[in-house]
């Protein structure tokens, strides 16, 4: 490539040089200059994948993919993702040899070929969204450019985050911790932040498969938020996660007893495959209701587009969020 690009600007320098305002001395010579100071790869079009390697870090697989032209790449997976490490290799062995830059025909050639091993949903797309993540990373090395560039370009220079506040159910938290946790969230100069409502071990539950909330349960939940509220008053948003662990009555319930409390979003109170039924609640509320954390791919989301104004979709992607150490 630098002998073609060099050729070519000796070429136009004698031509210019046959033209009485032209300068056979400086004609070219920045360019050449900085062909000279440009680290030489071979082009994109020659970049082979050699290998995929996996690695698991606190509950997501982080992938590397590396090429032959010691450009690698990493992605990560997060939550369907335990036992995954023969499907990292599965994935590897159809990659190699590959054109890392074709990304969306490689993701198309893995899922397309996996309908009958859970190409749908779960650990599959989990693995695949990873590598398809470390595919980005090495066509944004190998052509210099942020993959943001490469997707379209950017419209901000910051993003909104909310805190997640880390204060877990298992540990039966009280009013006051949700008080603490949201003031420590505000003076670290959040304003948003998340806490969970949803206790496996609340001594209130009626037993531990009902999928209904006890009135306790629902006055602890509004007792835990009331709190926060009360604490970083109205202008901080507040958003509440209860993880798809009850059913449609109590994810009503909850909306409804929350409203005055002014959510951001509740997010997942009943499991993500029961559509109809976050149709249901949503209707029933003035507070908007979150999910897609549970959905998979585009066609995970056709059902909620169908039935018109049913949720609101917001990724958990730790990417949008930080936790309070």
């Amino acid at each position: 490539m630098a002998n073609s690009r060099r050729s070519f600007i000796t070429k136009a320098a004698v031509a210019a040089a046959m033209t009485p305002f032209a300068s056979l001395s400086t004609f070219g010579q920045g360019y050449e200059q900085a062909i000279d100071k440009t680290p030489k790869r071979s082009a994109p079009a020659d970049l082979k994948i050699t290998d995929i390697k996996c690695g698991y870090i606190r509950g997501s697989v982080m992938v590397k993919v590396y090429t032959n032209q010691d450009i690698w790449g990493c992605g990560e997976g997060v939550d369907a993702i335990p036992g995954t490490y023969h499907l990292v290799k599965n994935f590897g062995a159809r990659l190699k040899g590959k054109n890392p830059l074709n990304v969306h025909r490689l993701f198309e050639d893995i899922r397309r070929s996996g309908f009958f091993q859970g190409a749908q949903s779960g650990m599959y797309v989990a693995v695949l969204s990873a590598i398809e993540t470390a595919l980005w990373d090495i066509a944004g090395k190998a052509l210099n450019l942020p993959v943001y560039q490469l997707l379209g370009g950017k419209f901000r220079d910051k993003v909104r985050v909310y805190c997640d506040t880390a204060l877990y159910q298992r540990t039966l938290p009280v009013p006051k911790d949700f008080s603490d946790a949201a003031l420590k969230a505000k003076s670290m100069g959040f304003n948003a932040m998340k806490f969970d409502l949803d206790q496996a071990n609340d001594p209130n539950k009626y037993d531990a498969y009902n999928w209904t909330a006890s009135p306790a349960e629902l006055q602890r939940m509004y007792d835990q938020i009331s709190a926060a509220r009360e604490a970083v008053g109205p202008k901080i948003d507040i958003l509440v996660d209860m993880h798809g662990r009850y059913d449609a009555v109590t994810g009503q319930a909850v909306a409804k007893l929350l409203e005055p409390l002014k959510l951001l979003w509740l997010e997942e109170p009943i499991p993500a495959e029961n559509v109809e039924a976050y149709k249901l609640i949503t209707e029933s509320t003035s507070t908007p209701i979150a999910a897609g954390e549970n959905h998979y791919l585009a066609y995970g989301f056709r059902r909620m587009l169908e039935i018109g104004r049913s949720v609101l979709s917001i990724s958990s992607c730790p990417i949008f969020k930080k936790p309070v150490a």
